[in-house]
């Protein structure tokens, strides 16, 4: 009894987000959300949270007659902070503190009625209060970064190529 009860409030769950979805695809202006929880957020196959749980959210706007995006997304990080060497840190209380990353991205996708899209786009990696309050000629950490990406696809079928404009580099 009981697993049918979760069931059922499971499929009444994404039964109601599905009808949201369908009337909000009606409008030329979409704005969809999101929010997650993950137990160890992997970007590029390294993860950003250091085999701890994460937790993430975003908001996304569409306009889709002209297939222009733009959003932003956080999620709870652990390896800026961790990045910093020990023996460059006079005492735990000056380690910087960035618990989180918040991503911007804006782009425009086409596709014609054959099945072929194209995404072209930019994203910003965030990292708030990366910014170091150490001694004088203390080399340090700049986490962020822009990349610009494009995508050709056709059916399941993609090539996607990512471009960094900045890198995290040793300053």
């Amino acid at each position: 009894m009981k697993k049918l009860i979760l069931a059922s409030a499971m499929a009444a769950a994404f039964t109601g987000g599905f009808a949201q979805a369908e009337e909000a695809a009606k409008s030329d202006h979409v704005i969809s959300y999101n929010v997650g929880a993950t137990s160890d957020y992997v970007f590029r196959g390294i993860s950003q949270s250091r085999n701890r749980p994460a937790f993430s959210g975003g908001v996304d706007y569409a306009h889709a007659p002209t297939g222009i995006y733009a959003g932003t997304w956080v999620s709870t990080i652990s390896w800026v902070d961790d990045s910093y060497p020990a023996s460059s840190i006079s005492n735990s209380s000056s380690r910087p503190r960035t618990p989180y990353e918040q991503d911007f991205y804006a782009g425009i996708k086409l596709g014609d009625a054959a099945g072929l899209n194209f995404d072209v786009g930019t994203i910003y990696y965030y990292y708030p209060r990366n910014k170091l309050h150490l001694e004088p000629g203390y080399v340090g950490l700049k986490a962020n970064t822009n990349e610009v990406y494009g995508k050709v696809a056709y059916g399941p079928v993609y090539f996607k190529a990512s471009y960094a404009i900045g890198d995290a580099i040793w300053v």
